[in-house]
């Protein structure tokens, strides 16, 4: 997907292993989810059905490794998230623009166009602070590589009834989003 300049990945992040082949640890238990310092990943409802339409959550430790991304991509900042949003009209619009039109969002999906590329899909979350699960269908989230203090860093998220793109830091560092790449 090209915005503005940039070139962002048209899917979320799938990867089992950063670029140097080191394994990101796959973390199914709930209890010891929300106490991980180190990154891991998992499948929504820790089911790899949902592996090919939303990719995997990651927690940020994960999505700050340098090698999460494939040689050439990161993840993107705070700032580079403005820059996409920005271009496709602002925080109020941009996130129909960024939705796909797709029956995988709980209606009415508000604002839906896709005429971005994003595809962004209601991936849902992994909660930083029980380990449990968010609702898919409603939300799609997706780290950035900034923080906001020492336990919290900055997402993006779409909602199902709402066109905005919302900027957030109430996800701990152990919260578990879905990552997209852009262009070095």
């Amino acid at each position: 997907v090209y915005s503005n300049g940039q070139e962002w990945m048209a899917d979320n992040l799938k990867t089992t292993r950063y670029r140097d082949g080191r394994i990101i640890p796959h973390e199914t238990d709930s209890t010891v989810w929300p106490e991980l310092t180190n990154g891991a990943w998992c499948h929504y409802g820790n089911s790899a059905v949902s592996d090919p339409i939303y990719g995997k959550l990651y927690n940020w430790y994960a999505a700050t490794d340098p090698d999460i991304c494939p040689q050439g991509w990161h993840v993107p900042t705070d700032a580079e998230w403005a820059v996409l949003v920005d271009h496709l009209g602002g925080k109020r619009i941009a996130g129909g623009r960024m939705k796909a039109v797709s029956p995988l969002w709980n209606a009415p999906n508000a604002g839906a166009t896709n005429e971005s590329g994003f595809t962004g899909l209601p991936s849902g979350l992994r909660s930083h602070s029980s380990g449990g699960f968010n609702p898919i269908g409603d939300y799609g989230i997706w780290w950035s590589a900034s923080e906001s203090g020492a336990d919290h860093a900055w997402s993006r998220s779409l909602g199902y009834h709402i066109e905005e793109v919302l900027r957030h830091d109430f996800a701990g560092k152990g919260a578990g989003l879905c990552l997209r790449c852009i262009r070095d």
